[in-house]
């Protein structure tokens, strides 16, 4: 019995030993569960206090080393309006007939039969048109709807101003504040970039950026283009109220190569002189190839004269940006935007634009040069800028360029294709061919690609 005993005993002790250590285990595994959900929730809470307060001071992403690239899509330079060749119209006019057409062909009875029943039709719908009296709450109806389209996209027009005035909390009340229109092209997930004259940010000063509902906030220039008097300058999204970014969107940029004579244009910004004002413009003259500094450009010429000194910007009736009236003309004048969209680009992501400093032209078609079968190929130089890298490397006024790298030029298109690839340092080969004593040579140029903002 003895025996027995101590061996009931041990069992026990056993038993007992090793259920207090699975306890153990088990509340200590509780524990960790415990703690480790009550860590989440307080981590939880206080990110979601403090992160307003923490995007406020670092902004809605952290900083990454990687700057955020804009890409603007390129418009074909396809005429929308292509007049008919006199072969066209005759053929359209009158087809060949074949043995199948002639089949086809309806009797003059059918013909007749056919027009007898759409004459009274026509008849009706001519008559209601004729017959309708339109009055002055048609006309108020159309402004109205023109109206409506000017309110819609104003929010993205701002005002422009040195933000050192504003400094006193009193300011005198002859104190005059020179203000300028912007107008919001693009974004990026931290800013807003909006397209100026350069006159508004002229020696980087410190500008502000006022918001069609009165709120402002600091800007930063991003790039200044002399030739065109244009800027670009950025707004911080973690500097916006809640209120500015329900409306502060960009425009859509337009293809200005679709304007025709005759279009409606909407000019907003300060076409009367004042930040937003509004006004309207028929498109009286397309110039297809005006000549600019590398490159050509299309010039809309309007039937109304617009202040252009404060910034005035051309929209089409879809609410599209397709131009800025010139800010060295006379303000009848719109500046195409599809031509400047590479330069709009590399502003916006504060790149620079590569400059030779010639004004590129087809071949003068003067009576010179009729019948003449020497003449070559390739771009006319109209002008070479005093001091600009062409100038320097000994190119000419009336000098034909003929290959770049050995590309063939062949047009002012080809040209302007060529220096978007351009990037200032590079060195080009360049190819022209200048007539001396009635006859062409040809010459080469090593021209070193300068930056166009300077």
């Amino acid at each position: 019995m003895g025996l027995v005993s101590e061996e009931k005993k041990n069992f026990i002790k056993e038993k007992i030993v090793k259920k207090t250590g699975a306890g153990k285990g088990f509340r200590t595994f509780i524990k960790i569960v415990t703690g480790a959900v009550l860590f989440g929730v307080i981590a939880a809470g206080v990110f979601v206090v403090s992160k307003p307060f923490a995007e406020k001071v670092f902004g809605t992403e952290p900083e990454s080393t990687t700057a955020e690239v804009v890409m603007i899509p390129r418009d074909e330079n396809v005429e929308s309006v292509t007049e008919p060749t006199e072969e066209e119209i005759i053929t359209e006019t009158v087809p060949e007939e074949t043995e199948s057409s002639a089949e086809e062909k309806p009797s003059e009875e059918t013909v007749t039969e056919e027009t007898e029943r759409s004459e009274p039709v026509e008849d009706v719908v001519i008559g209601l048109i004729e017959g309708y009296q339109y009055d002055i709450e048609d006309l108020n109806g159309m402004w109205k709807n023109l109206s409506v389209l000017c309110n819609n996209l104003d929010p993205a027009v701002v005002v422009i101003r040195n933000a050192e005035n504003n400094d006193e909390l009193f300011p005198a009340v002859d104190d005059h504040v020179e203000e300028y229109s912007g107008i919001v092209i693009a974004e990026t997930y931290n800013e807003a970039m909006i397209l100026t004259p350069a006159d508004a940010v002229n020696g980087e000063k410190d500008v502000e950026v006022v918001w069609v509902n009165g709120n402002y906030q600091p800007a930063y220039s991003r790039k200044t283009d002399e030739l065109t008097g244009l800027a670009v300058v950025a707004v911080k999204k973690s500097e916006m109220t809640d209120a500015v970014h329900s409306f502060a969107h960009p425009i859509s940029l337009g293809n200005s190569y679709g304007v025709t004579r005759g279009d409606l244009l909407i000019a907003l910004g300060s076409p009367r002189g004042t930040v937003h004002s509004a006004d309207y413009a028929w498109a009286a003259y397309i110039d297809k190839n005006a000549h600019t500094v590398d490159g050509t450009s299309r010039i809309i010429c309007l039937n109304n004269y617009l202040d252009n000194a404060k910034g005035t910007w051309l929209l089409n009736i879809n609410g599209e940006l397709i131009g800025w009236d010139d800010l060295n003309g006379d303000g009848s004048q719109v500046i195409g935007i599809s031509d400047y969209k590479s330069l709009i680009e590399r502003m916006i992501n504060s790149s620079d634009y590569a400059y030779i400093g010639i004004k590129p032209s087809s071949i003068p078609a003067d009576e010179e040069n009729e019948g003449r079968s020497d003449i070559p190929k390739g771009v006319y130089v109209l002008e070479v800028i005093n001091g600009g890298p062409a100038y320097e490397s000994g190119i000419q006024p009336g000098d034909i360029i003929t290959y770049v790298n050995g590309a063939a030029v062949n047009t002012p298109a080809e040209y302007s294709s060529m220096m978007e690839k351009l990037h200032e340092g590079d060195e080009i080969e360049v190819e022209v061919q200048r007539e001396a004593r009635g006859e062409y040579r040809k010459l080469n140029y090593t021209i070193t690609v300068g930056k166009r903002n300077e």
